[in-house]
């Protein structure tokens, strides 16, 4: 309470506090002395003004707007072996020409600026970057040094994937690795854009429910983890992924689909993991239904091309397209049961 009797709670008086303020006798008013005329008596108009703006919510006080099939980011990752054949221009012509506006981008140091230029002039978003982080316990890095990467996502938003690995001979624990990546997610905090733990087959965090934890660990708003369909269903059963979903919901900061063969899906190749959306026997709808609507995820959604052998014309088309139907599955379910 100030000296007026006003809740200061929130910072920004009410119509209400000002009301019951203006309906107070003048003689208790502060700055008022008894016989006195009144000096602070604000103008009728001012004051009518005042009210009236008052009864909007304040800029900082609104929530985001969910995610929905329409406003969704949306895009493939560059890492199809053809995306990696042909000129990287041609690739962002194509993506530009079908309809994409955002890309998540897998490369290495030498081609990282040619590639981003290249997006860029195309006027596609740098919605998500893949990268590799190594640690031996006393220093760590990432495949493209971060100041690199943050030179051109900074105060973007965008989602660094990242796979976790050690450095052959060294031995880790769990400790540090979590105090190593605390520190990485202030790092990318205070440049607008979140980390995503990336878990991929043969690393350190090769697992979902290990990366959840990893994530759960470090505790940080900028930090949490990517749900990477085809290593998930490499290495664990399609039936326990809704559970390990729930208990990872507040963590989920991306997911990367594909289509993908269902069954003994441990003995398959990747040729039958990673096919493109249109294909494969795996519930897409049902898992994006899971995703935005029980869990309401709000995150990017990339479409994994890794080991697709199809020309890049046909992946991006594939995508796009099947895009159009999967999307209206990526609605935030309201407190109503209704879908915004």
């Amino acid at each position: 309470m100030n000296n007026t009797g006003m809740s200061t709670g929130s910072g920004t008086p009410s119509c209400a506090d000002l009301v019951s303020e203006l309906s107070r006798p003048r003689d208790s008013w502060p700055g008022r002395r008894k016989g006195k005329p009144f000096r602070y008596l604000v103008p009728a108009p001012t004051l009518a003004l005042l009210l009236v703006l008052l009864s909007f919510p304040s800029a900082g006080a609104q929530e985001p707007e969910p995610a929905t099939g329409e406003n969704r980011e949306f895009g493939v990752i560059d890492n199809s072996d053809d995306m990696r054949r042909i000129p990287v221009k041609q690739v962002a012509s194509l993506m530009k020409e079908i309809g994409y506006k955002s890309v998540a981008v897998s490369t290495e140091e030498p081609q990282w600026n040619e590639r981003v230029k290249a997006f860029h002039d195309a006027s596609l978003r740098i919605g998500g970057v893949s990268l590799k982080w190594t640690t031996d316990g006393k220093s760590d890095s990432f495949n493209i040094p971060m100041d690199l990467v943050l030179s051109k996502v900074r105060d973007t938003g965008a989602i660094i994937m990242f796979g976790i690995a050690v450095k052959d001979g060294a031995t880790v624990t769990d400790t540090r690795i979590v105090e190593q990546l605390r520190a990485r997610a202030e790092e990318v905090q205070k440049a607008g854009v979140t980390l995503g733990i990336y878990p991929h087959l043969g690393f350190w965090v090769s697992r979902f429910e290990h990366a959840t934890r990893v994530a759960e660990a470090v505790d940080h708003p900028a930090l949490g983890v990517c749900l990477v369909l085809s290593h998930y269903m490499k290495q664990s059963d399609e039936k326990d992924l809704p559970a390990r979903l729930r208990v990872a919901k507040g963590r989920l900061m991306a997911a990367v689909i594909n289509g993908s063969a269902t069954g003994n899906t441990k003995a398959m190749g990747w040729d039958r993991l990673i096919q493109h959306i249109d294909q494969g026997e795996f519930d897409l709808p049902a898992l994006l239904d899971l995703l935005c609507g029980e869990l309401k995820f709000k995150g990017p959604v990339f479409v994994q091309c890794s080991n697709i052998q199809a020309p890049t014309r046909r992946t991006l088309e594939a995508s796009y397209t099947k895009w159009q139907d999967l999307k209206r599955h990526c609605r935030v379910t309201s407190k109503a049961g209704k879908k915004d």
